[in-house]
This record gives structure tokens, C-alpha cells and sequence, in this order.
């Protein structure tokens, strides 16, 4: 039996990092962690404004572990970067991104993934 690949998931809670976690699930990867930055102070999601304690609520319901980090926009690709690679530790290839359609984010997510050395799923 082909061994799954280990990825985690960069998670806002909305739509589309749903739908591309399902996704890669569906396609037989092994969604091992979620991914959340959160504001400085730990408050709220950094993208989208969600409250944290929904978001672990989401983790639980579809029983998939949440890293959640604190991060100012300044520094969110630095505090991104040193999860994913905590993350690399534990067994982790590659990242799943919703949102990719977005030139910019698409850009974003390929030059952060290639700085890593890990592959990203969409």
C-alpha cells in the first residue's frame, strides 16, 4: 500500500482553506496539522477576523490538530515560516492553501514553499 504524504493545511477557517483541505484529503494526502496565524495579541484569526476558540472548534470537529501562532503582519511570513518548519520535524512534505487564484497569494505561497523545500497542494 503507497504510503500517504504527510501535509498540513493553512487554515483561515473559511471556504477555501476548507474546501482545499477536503480536497487534499479526497486526493489521499494525510492532512496532519492545521496552520493558523493569528493577530499580535492572539485575539482574532489574522485574515479573516475569526474569534480563536471557533477555530479550535473547527479542528476538533474534523479532528485534525490546530497550530495556531500569533503574528503581526510585518511578521507574518517569518512567524509562518518557523511553524512550517517545526512542522518539517514532525514529518510534514508539502502545505494545502485554499485561495490560490489570487496571483499575489499564489505567488506568496510558491516562494515560501520553495524557501522551505516543501511541495504545496491546491
Amino acid at each position: 500500500m503507497k504510503e500517504k504524504k504527510r501535509v498540513f493545511c493553512s487554515w483561515s477557517g473559511g471556504k477555501d482553506s476548507s474546501l482545499a483541505c477536503y480536497k487534499a484529503m479526497l486526493d489521499g494526502f494525510e492532512v496532519s496539522h492545521l496552520l493558523n496565524l493569528l493577530a499580535e495579541d492572539g485575539k482574532r484569526e489574522r485574515a479573516h477576523g475569526t474569534r480563536p476558540f471557533l477555530l479550535k472548534l473547527q479542528s476538533e470537529a474534523i479532528g485534525i490538530p490546530m497550530v495556531q501562532v500569533n503574528a503581526s503582519w510585518e511578521g507574518y511570513e517569518s512567524k509562518f515560516k518557523h511553524a512550517v518548519k517545526e512542522l518539517k520535524l514532525e514529518g510534514v512534505e508539502g502545505g494545502v492553501f485554499g485561495d490560490i487564484d489570487l496571483i499575489e497569494h499564489r505567488e506568496w505561497v510558491e516562494g515560501v514553499c520553495s524557501d522551505l523545500e516543501i511541495y504545496f497542494c491546491s
